[in-house]
């Protein structure tokens, strides 16, 4: 079912966003695509970015994992094959030069090795450095792009969603600069605001979940717990002009992520967690409700998170 809050994808609107280019046009479009819920499975986005390949041969490498040496010879060949071919890896001559680090052999990159340490200080550089990589490419090559529409989008929603974005996040915000601020963006310039706004760092957030019904705690309470008394201090202490509300304890978490909606899905994750402990604990079922509520905020936060 659709959500309620969302946007449907249009294409005969997404075609008249305020961008200069047919290509950026097309870019942002695919973009938009991706990240809303509604599209279909087969034009979503089915790989992950280029980084995160990197971190993932990372793990891999790690010997507390027990990675096949195929499983660690398929990771590495696909980011050889993606370092060489993206644009957010670097110009061309730099990536070139990672060609050396990524010619060796899998076995070799295990930690705590030097291999290992080389590919590690690669990926963190590369997540500094990603998007204005992009930025400089789109605007070198703005007559003639060195990659499809289609794969320029995909490696930069698979890059913003690795980096732990939403995609409510990435689908408001283009929706936002591309069909509603009156600027005439160029995709370059886009991809600067998105250099600023991910060079930020990841906010803490404080979410109080309350309980629909009382649930019997072990002694002393675990952290994150509020009795029925916390709860209701905490509403009166932390959301302006709370109205009261009848209490059944709360838990109160706290989460650091870079928008608000991914912060909802860190929620909904622990919510969930929690959960399933109390079912196969045999306690009584854990039961949350709806009215969970952020710090300063005297409305719901978006999205019921679990």
């Amino acid at each position: 079912m659709r959500p309620a809050d969302w946007t449907p994808v249009d294409l005969t609107t997404i075609a008249r966003v305020a961008l200069s280019g047919g290509f950026d046009e097309h870019v942002v479009q695919r973009m938009l695509e991706m990240c809303h819920p509604a599209t279909p499975w087969w034009r979503r986005l089915w790989q992950p970015g280029t980084i995160l390949l990197a971190r993932e041969l990372l793990e891999a490498g790690d010997p507390a994992m027990s990675a096949s040496d195929h499983a660690r010879d398929a990771l590495l060949a696909q980011l050889r094959d993606r370092a060489m071919n993206d644009p957010g890896c670097g110009p061309p001559r730099q990536r070139t030069a990672t060609r050396t680090l990524l010619q060796a052999k899998s076995a070799s990159i295990v930690r705590p090795g030097h291999n290992w340490s080389l590919l590690e200080q690669y990926a963190d550089s590369l997540s500094a450095s990603y998007l204005a990589n992009w930025a400089s490419e789109l605007r070198a090559q703005a007559a003639t792009p060195s990659l499809s529409a289609e794969a320029t989008a995909r490696l930069l929603v698979a890059h913003l969603l690795d980096e732990g974005c939403s995609e409510k996040f990435v689908h408001r915000w283009l929706t936002y600069h591309s069909q509603h601020d009156s600027t005439t963006y160029t995709l370059a310039d886009l991809v600067d605001l998105l250099t600023a706004r991910m060079s930020q760092p990841s906010t803490a957030t404080e979410v109080l979940v309350p309980l629909a019904a009382e649930v019997t705690l072990p002694r002393p309470l675990p952290p994150g717990w509020l009795t029925t008394q916390q709860a209701r201090h905490w509403r009166a202490a932390n959301i302006p002009d709370s109205t009261p509300t009848r209490q059944h304890g709360a838990l109160l978490l706290t989460v650091t992520a870079h928008d608000i909606y991914a912060a909802a899905d860190l929620v909904r994750d622990r919510v969930s967690a929690m959960m399933n402990k109390f079912s196969f604990g045999a306690r009584k079922e854990l039961l949350v409700g709806s009215d969970h509520r952020r710090v300063g905020r005297d409305r719901r936060t978006p999205d019921r998170p679990w």
